[in-house]
């Protein structure tokens, strides 16, 4: 069974507070598949001298030895910089362990290693133009057996095709495994379906479905372009002052073309508490056979922040999603609690 670590769509799957230099939603239509996504995430204060300023860095998850990352990129403006980094995975303590840097040609990207000490070694290389800057492309990046030499793996796929890979020792400091990631980027990064797993994420993606409309019980007061926005923005919010009031919300609920496995629905909201009235929530799902859902045991804080909560499987069913289960009469949203 697959186990989902980590996704990100937009700029709320990010936090400011492990992401210093910030970051916003771009919209421009060449930056992300706009059938999937509404956005793609683009960190601010591009600083090639300090690539782990320019980052956007994940929530932690549980220590793992196998898993694979994945995003789409776009950069268009790379001009051969030297030793920048892409995609960084590091420890609990936030060492970086295995990156992905651009090796000063035009497209070129190298595997390397890094210690606690800050010791960086090369472990391979990707041909010339792996990486096409003007063009979005999957990155696809497979670590297996981290702690285990002799079936350690590194394997970097572009667009699905095997870019480089190497075989052997991959631990460094007999650090246990690995348990969060940086999005960096060489110049002008932009990402978009940012996803990780402990297996192949090659040909997955992420949908995003932003609220449409008030749904089948909203008791909030507010409209529904307060908590649909793409770009952030704390100043316009939906609010409550008692407990047990729920606010769902419809979506949309057409897929991409195509024949799809859904692997896992993620929810994340942007909330906030005040000095009185519900200091607690839970997030809330409404499935097609009309039954309302509740799970999650979140503690908010006293300013705006993101929560994120992930059914695995259908609540109602107690099965695996499928397609069919985001059709008409889908709500999801959160419920307010004393």
């Amino acid at each position: 069974m697959t186990t989902v670590l980590f996704v990100a769509a937009e700029d709320c799957d990010f936090d400011t507070t492990t992401s210093p230099g910030g970051f916003r939603a771009d919209t421009g239509a060449s930056s992300f598949r706009s059938n999937f996504v509404r956005c793609s995430v683009h960190p601010n204060n591009v600083d090639n001298l300090n690539p782990s300023y320019n980052r956007l860095r994940s929530d932690f998850w549980t220590t793992q030895t196998t898993l694979w990352v994945h995003a789409w990129y776009y950069d268009f403006n790379y001009a051969g910089q030297n030793n920048n980094n892409l995609i960084a995975l590091m420890d609990s303590g936030g060492v970086y362990r295995v990156i992905l840097r651009s090796n000063g040609t035009l497209g070129q990207i190298k595997i390397s290693l890094c210690n606690a000490a800050g010791t960086i070694t090369d472990v391979a290389l990707s041909g010339v133009y792996a990486l096409l800057f003007g063009n979005i492309q999957a990155i696809d990046l497979s670590i297996t057996n981290y702690t285990t030499a002799s079936t350690a793996n590194i394997s970097l796929y572009i667009n699905g095709i095997l870019a480089a890979t190497y075989t052997g020792t991959i631990q460094t400091d007999a650090c246990p495994g690995l348990c969060a990631v940086d999005f960096c980027g060489i110049t002008n990064p932009y990402w978009s379906e940012m996803l990780v797993q402990d297996t192949d994420t090659r040909g997955r993606g992420i949908y995003a479905m932003a609220p449409v409309a008030n749904g089948n019980t909203n008791t909030w007061t507010g409209v529904v372009a307060n908590v649909n926005q793409i770009t952030e923005n704390d100043a316009n919010y939906n609010y409550v002052t008692t407990a047990n009031q729920l606010a769902e919300y419809t979506t949309v609920t057409t897929l991409p073309t195509g024949s799809w496995t859904v692997q896992t629905f993620w929810q994340t909201v942007r909330l906030n508490i005040g000095a009185s009235g519900p200091q607690n929530f839970q997030f809330v799902t409404r499935t097609v056979d009309g039954s309302d859902h509740t799970a999650g045991t979140p503690t908010p804080i006293n300013y705006f922040h993101n929560y994120k909560y992930q059914w695995t499987t259908n609540p109602h069913t107690t099965t695996a999603w499928v397609a069919s289960d985001f059709g008409a009469g889908f709500n999801y949203g959160i419920k307010s609690l004393t």
